[in-house]
């Protein structure tokens, strides 16, 4: 075997030719020596659907048949790891002020453990919260009438080995005084609004 090119869900095993050889077989012992058929004018053959963040070992047999006659030679064993997905990237749909704080909320992107929020404030961006299980979260202790920009990138941690996908898009907001959102007084339900605008009678 002279390489292997792991992914995340494959892994590409590639040999050097065998004179004479009618045949290889591919074999995975980590999958019980499952074997891969390979015709003798190939050098290389990719197995898929493996797990992220996995080792797997291979060897290659070279076959020779003829005349009734069969032998076989096998390759020392190569090990290699998968690599881990790469999550999608998310969109930030969301950042609105909420009392003296903002409320942030991003797409769900599919196998991600968690995400990353960070936030730009005096002239850099610094990670402000990893946030695991939810899409949302609520950054509060602001200063009123300054702005801020956010964004966010999802993580992907398979067996202790994490990959982090693109940015988010940047929303920025100038936090307010004022509270949004949903409140409830004694028996009532309603929802204090933004200050209306003014209209000439």
């Amino acid at each position: 075997i002279s390489k292997v090119t792991p992914s995340d869900t494959s892994v590409k095993v590639t040999f050097t030719k065998v004179s004479a050889a009618t045949g290889y077989k591919l074999v995975n012992e980590t999958l019980n020596n499952k074997e891969t058929a390979i015709e003798a004018d190939k050098t290389s053959a990719t197995i898929k659907g493996l797990e992220n963040n996995k080792k797997y070992t291979f060897r290659v047999k070279a076959l020779y048949e003829k005349d009734g006659i069969s032998q076989e030679t096998v390759s020392d064993a190569v090990s290699t790891t998968t690599t881990v997905t790469v999550p999608k990237k998310p969109s930030l749909s969301k950042l609105e002020p909420y009392n003296k704080g903002a409320i942030l909320k991003w797409s769900k992107v599919s196998g991600a453990t968690s995400y990353e929020v960070y936030r730009y404030n005096n002239k850099k961006w610094s990670k402000i919260k990893t946030v695991k299980g939810a899409v949302t979260y609520k950054n509060t202790g602001l200063k009123i009438n300054k702005e801020y920009k956010y964004r966010v990138r999802a993580v992907r941690t398979v067996s202790g080995k994490s990959v982090k996908g693109s940015w988010s898009n940047i929303r920025k907001i100038t936090v307010k005084k004022y509270l949004t959102g949903d409140i409830r007084i004694g028996y009532s339900e309603g929802v204090l609004m933004r200050p209306a605008k003014k209209y000439k009678e």
